[in-house]
């Protein structure tokens, strides 16, 4: 019997967005017909442009997989399924998260992969340097004490948020978390899911979870400031809370919280440490090129006493889809909050006055750490420029 090509053109979609390790699907219906783009390492290529007499039937057979309602173009929709495909002789699962938005000319549909078989990165993956590997690993035994991850979406905190855990004695130490959505299920730990629609917000889930004799408590994200204030008074009353916050970097974080409202006395005594990061596409090391550094590329390694004679740029290959890259690494900077420090959101200082207390005790801001993984070949200065605002 013939498979259906609606299907089949679905099928080698799906097939061929995760061969190419795509974190999201993009499926755009317009004018011309349906535009489907492939998020891979960071960056958004064009995959497949379908013709308008087969978009609705694509799109339909899309909805179909996720359980979504295909009469209904109006109103967002949200949906998941499991899928197991055969790559390279091998079976690989995926979870994939729907999220449907009515447009102009029609549905755009995202289509979030993850790969359930992924073994969960442990810190020494990550691209961490010695120096804040050990940092993050004396945290992570701290009986109480707030840290945060900080960044842009896309930026892999909740993946370090998952590596930090990983770090920790589940059988010693009650783990309880609560996430909006929850990604990958760990063995050992409680996870929780928000669930707004029954209001089990963040703010109901903290407080339930305070009343599981929790000794770390992961929170996914802190986005107002009742979630805020009971992370810190946990942090206070002898739990370890990591959370996420959205800001540039590690030291934009403490001028948020205080925006936030938080009571000066709770933000000095809870705030253990930032963890800001980024994450940069890596050179492809089929086909990177060794060249010479331009002048001004120069004047920045000698600003931080660097001397380079060499560097790498990217080149292109069938592995790397010509892009010249292939994974990504993360780039770090850690704000220790130090006495130092604390005097100073006392006293109410500016993000530059706090930066540079930061400095005089020996911050390692994301150039610096991003040059180094230039100067090891890991990324290209192109990347690095890109990603580093």
């Amino acid at each position: 019997m013939l498979e259906d090509p609606t299907t089949s053109t679905v099928d080698e979609v799906l097939y061929q967005a995760i061969n190419a390790r795509a974190s999201d699907i993009h499926v755009h219906l317009q004018q011309q017909g349906l535009i489907i783009r492939l998020r891979i390492d960071g960056v958004l290529q064009l995959f497949q442009e379908i013709p308008a007499d087969q978009a609705i039937q694509i799109l339909a057979r899309f909805k179909i997989l996720a359980n979504l309602d295909v009469s209904d173009a109006r109103l967002p929709q949200d949906g998941k399924c499991a899928v197991v495909l055969a790559i390279d002789d091998t079976e690989k699962a995926v979870d994939l998260r729907f999220a449907t938005m009515p447009s102009v000319h029609g549905e755009k549909l995202l289509i979030r992969v993850l790969d359930t078989a992924q073994h969960f990165l442990s810190l020494d993956t990550l691209g961490l340097s010695p120096v804040q590997e050990a940092v993050l690993l004396r945290l992570m035994q701290m009986p109480y004490g707030l840290v945060l991850t900080t960044g842009p979406t896309g930026s892999g905190k909740t993946t370090t948020l998952y590596a930090l855990l990983a770090t920790i004695d589940a059988n010693q130490r009650q783990v309880i978390t609560l996430e909006d959505p929850v990604e990958y299920s760990i063995s050992g730990i409680v996870q929780a899911q928000v669930n707004p629609k029954i209001g089990f917000s963040f703010e109901q889930g903290l407080r339930a979870m305070l009343r599981q004799d929790p000794d770390v408590m992961m929170i996914g994200e802190i986005r107002d400031r009742p979630t805020a204030q009971i992370a810190m008074e946990a942090a206070l009353t002898g739990h370890l809370v990591l959370s996420t916050l959205h800001t540039k970097d590690s030291i934009s974080s403490i001028v948020r919280l205080r925006e936030m409202g938080i009571d000066t006395y709770l933000l000095t005594a809870a705030l253990t440490a930032v963890l800001g990061q980024r994450i940069i596409r890596r050179l492809c090391v089929r086909c990177r090129v060794v060249d010479l550094p331009t002048q001004q590329e120069a004047m920045l390694f000698d600003q931080i006493g660097k001397k380079v004679a060499t560097l790498w740029r990217p080149g292109g290959c069938p592995a790397c889809f010509n892009t010249g890259y292939y994974g990504r690494v993360g780039i770090y900077e850690i704000c220790l909050i130090s006495d130092a420090m604390r005097e100073g959101i006392v006293k109410n200082y500016s993000l530059s006055q706090l930066f540079g207390i930061a400095q005089q005790q020996g911050f390692m801001p994301f150039l610096v750490d991003g040059i180094e993984k230039v100067v090891a070949g890991l990324v290209s200065f192109e990347e690095l420029m890109r990603i580093i605002d």
